[in-house]
């Protein structure tokens, strides 16, 4: 295989997503190996970058290619593409990113505002487009503005923390944690860092997140890192995990030199004025790396059962606004979840109210179904997942509405990496006051047609959703999507409904939706006491056990 060849299909798993474990090692090992290989890394970084900027600011759906155009106009499924652009190409090099987006099929949602905050659709998508949102706050005092958990800041937004600590959870999936004094420029995936001191945390769908310093530039390729600018101008680099690519800049803001590897446990120092470098050892300690109250007695404990938790709501773990509605449910951390992606509601009409001795004697969440919900911070989640949900119904419309939902705003629907199809939990009840279920992922339309895969509701059913309990009774509800093994299963306490199979790809960075619609407003009507999303399919043991601890926690029988 020619040289650039191997570099296009090196680069093309890496976007692809088949860099992983071993296999990443290697990735870094190919990296270090021929400057040439770094440079074509970070020259693709800045097209894949581009294209993102791109479909985040325009309508990019009239570059669909004409199959595709037809297939909407004559009622067959759409064609999605599996991979990344530059891997279905094979591009080496491509001068700007404008000239791919031909080639992209990217569908924007246009329906209708429902909430004014974050779910937009049509017209409103043209205004300023919201890049990250504020999150746990440690003492913060900021230089002009104060800022609440939940503040959503848009592109060009300038931070200036005089003092303590906050957390920025990007669109990207990246999490940002500012120590002041600290002062910053936000970018769509980036940030500009005048002084002060950053960490970050970066999953593999926000791969290429960038700090601009007045001496440095920092390229993430997935990991975890900070970043530190001293009032010389002077930068540091230092890696907590994997790697970044760093380059000198001068002081007409122009990168000079050759791009340079930094890895795990290391660091690198950057003085303005020269492309000079000083290699020594990362500095963890120097760095807040993410804002877990040691105090909060839900800080580090156990969950049910181990796994990948991607989110765990737990009763009685909120902060409440002044008229006692919920304006953030807090992640509750554990050994295998560290950084929290709170579930948040600026907007103080939409915000839901506690309730007491809701269920099993603990309070839960009550959703009006009227305007109520919940949206988390952005969250990279795979193609299988298991959700565990305690709530009950109250009586509502028979018409479908949604305890979860994956395609929170602003609902761009791309298809540049991978099929981000839609998983979502509904419910439904009838005139006998019989509740239903009904779970599936949602891959589209053919013509007016919705297509759905791993809907698990068979057996008795009311229009669509399994009847397994009554109005107002609390349940356990635990889904299972498990794409690796082909299969979808649904159990309500503890025992399981029906089952499907599980053939499309759900993986996504997005924010989740509880209480209501993605993009509709079809809000639930009920309470809701606990939430877990787990980021891989849980094997029957695990998933019998998660069942049985939360139904005796809560007091459900089975």
């Amino acid at each position: 295989m020619k040289p650039e060849a191997e570099n296009s299909r090196a680069i093309a798993d890496f976007f692809d997503g088949r860099v992983d474990g071993d296999s990443f090692r290697r990735f870094g090992e190919w990296l270090e190996a021929d400057p040439a290989n770094l440079a074509a890394f970070v020259d693709h970084l800045q097209v894949e970058e581009d294209i993102r900027r791109l479909s985040l600011y325009d309508d990019v759906s009239r570059y669909a290619d004409s199959e595709n155009q037809a297939a909407r106009g004559n009622g067959r499924p759409l064609k999605l593409l599996e991979t990344t652009v530059l891997h279905r190409l094979g591009i080496v090099a491509v001068a700007t990113a404008a000239s791919l987006m031909v080639a992209l099929l990217v569908f924007r949602d246009n329906r209708e505002p429902a909430v004014e905050l974050l779910f937009k659709g049509g017209a409103a998508a043209e205004s300023p487009a919201i890049v990250a949102t504020l999150g746990d706050i440690r003492e913060p005092r900021w230089q002009a503005n104060s800022y609440a958990s939940g503040q959503h800041f848009t592109i060009g937004s300038a931070l200036n923390l005089v003092s303590g600590a906050a957390q920025l959870t990007f669109e990207t999936g990246a999490v940002l944690v500012m120590q002041g004094p600290c002062q910053l420029d936000l970018g769509e995936n980036s940030i500009s860092l005048s002084h002060g001191r950053v960490s970050a945390v970066v999953p593999p769908s926000a791969s290429g997140f960038s700090v601009l310093t007045p001496s440095s530039e920092v390229i993430d390729i997935g990991t975890e890192f900070g970043v530190s600018v001293d009032e010389t101008d002077g930068t540091q680099v230092h890696v907590f995990s994997g790697e970044v690519i760093t380059r000198a800049r001068n002081r007409l803001g122009e990168t000079v030199g050759e791009p340079m590897l930094v890895t795990t446990h290391n660091a690198i120092h950057f003085r303005p004025g020269t492309d000079e470098a000083q290699r020594f050892q990362a500095d963890e300690e120097a760095f807040v790396r993410w804002l877990a109250d040691q105090s909060d007695p839900l800080h580090e404990v156990m969950p049910p059962v181990e796994g990948r938790l991607a989110l765990w709501l737990s009763s009685d773990h909120w902060n409440l606004d002044n008229e006692g509605r919920v304006n953030v449910w807090r992640d509750t951390l554990s050994p295998f979840n560290r950084i929290p992606h709170n579930a948040l509601q600026a907007k103080p009409s939409a915000r839901p109210r506690v309730v007491s001795d809701a269920i099993g004697g603990w309070p839960a969440v009550r959703f009006d179904g009227e305007d109520d919900c919940l949206i988390t911070t952005p969250i990279s989640t795979g193609d299988s997942q298991t959700i565990a949900l305690v709530a009950s119904i109250r009586e509502n419309s028979a018409e479908s509405v949604q305890i979860i939902n994956y395609n929170g705003p602003p609902q761009l629907r791309t298809w540049m990496r991978q099929d981000p199809n839609i998983l979502q939990i509904v419910t439904r009840i009838d005139g006998q006051g019989r509740a239903g279920f009904h779970p599936f992922v949602f891959l589209g339309f053919s013509g007016e047609e919705g297509i759905r895969v791993g809907e698990a509701a068979n057996g008795e059913s009311i229009e669509g959703g399994l009847s397994t309990t009554r109005v107002g009774e609390p349940f356990v509800a635990v889904y299972l999507y498990d794409r690796a093994n082909n299969h979808a299963e649904l159990w309500i306490n503890n025992r399981s409904v029906g089952s499907s199979t599980a053939p499309a790809a759900i993986a996504v960075t997005s924010r989740k939706v509880i209480g209501r619609h993605g993009g509709y407003p079809l809000h639930f009507r009920g309470d809701i006491a606990e939430v877990m999303i787990y980021d891989e399919g849980l094997d029957g043991a695990r998933i019998d056990s998660l069942a049985r601890q939360l139904a005796e926690k809560y007091r459900i029988s089975r």
